[in-house]
């Protein structure tokens, strides 16, 4: 018993399922015939559309397709335990940066908060502050100044660009508009070009009737030629036989005519006779 599988486009699904066995030769199907025109097996016969498996084969395939998937998930699972492993100690070492931070921190404090001058320049540190308020508020309107300056150069850009944006949607409109006038024009004519191609075929079709009508007549035609032909010279002998048949005729007349001439004669003859004889 044998099953059959059109790989080479009927039975995709089957090519599909299967090509995991060998995607590349799956996908260059002159790639696989050429290289399995050198294999002599039992098993499968190749045909001009179809492969012929030996009752069995199907199911060895299927076996080995289970086999690759198996594979092919074994190696996914371990790729996804890896990446997820390296997030892990990724994040480990991140709290671990974090954990020797803040260690250090939490010791530099223990050590520095029964200091005295520590506990004197955290009272001091406010009041140095104090005097660079005015610096920073002159900074700050330095600052606002330098800032409105931008927004209003900003402000400008923006309306140009907008201006820019609106003629460019206004561009984009007519460009639009073009083609789709131009898609119309393009389906009207090529409406018209089938038309025109129907027509064409319609026209070859009827010069290809016509023309085998005018083989039909050339070939009627060398056959009426053929028997005119033969039909002549038949009449020919025919004329010649009713010449021959008028020569034999005035012929026969004139032979007539004789031989009534000298019957005639005979007749005369003997009837002179007759009377020449005595009673």
């Amino acid at each position: 018993m044998r099953e059959t599988k059109d790989i080479y486009g009927g039975d995709k699904q089957f090519a599909f399922t299967h090509s995991i066995l060998n995607n590349f030769e799956a996908n260059n199907i002159p790639f696989f015939t050429k290289k399995t025109e050198k294999f002599k097996t039992k098993n499968f016969k190749l045909g001009n559309t179809k492969v012929f498996f030996k009752a069995g084969v199907l199911a060895r395939l299927e076996d080995l397709r289970d086999e690759k998937l198996g594979i092919i998930l074994t190696a996914f699972q371990t790729r996804i335990r890896w990446y997820l492993a390296q997030k892990d100690v990724k994040r480990r070492i991140q709290q671990r940066a974090g954990l020797l931070i803040l260690q250090r921190n939490i010791r530099s404090w223990c050590t520095l908060r029964n200091w005295d001058w520590f506990k004197l320049y955290g009272k001091v540190r406010p009041l140095l502050k104090m005097g660079k308020e005015q610096e920073e508020l002159d900074s700050l309107q330095v600052k606002i100044k330098e800032l409105e300056e931008s927004l209003a150069k900003e402000e400008g850009n923006r309306k140009e660009l907008e201006t820019q944006v609106a003629k460019l949607v206004e561009e984009k409109n007519a460009i639009f508009l073009n083609l789709e006038k131009e898609k119309a024009a393009l389906q009207e004519s090529e409406e018209k070009a089938n038309k025109l191609q129907s027509l064409k075929n319609d026209l070859d079709r009827q010069l290809g009737d016509l023309q085998d009508r005018l083989g039909e007549l050339e070939d009627r035609n060398a056959d009426l030629q053929r028997v005119r032909k033969k039909g002549e010279q038949e009449i020919e002998g025919l004329k010649k036989n009713v010449q021959d048949l008028e020569l034999s005729l005035r012929k026969a007349e004139s032979e007539k005519q004789s031989r009534e001439h000298n019957l005639r004669s005979l007749q005369d003859e003997m009837a002179s006779k007759m009377r020449i004889l005595p009673n």
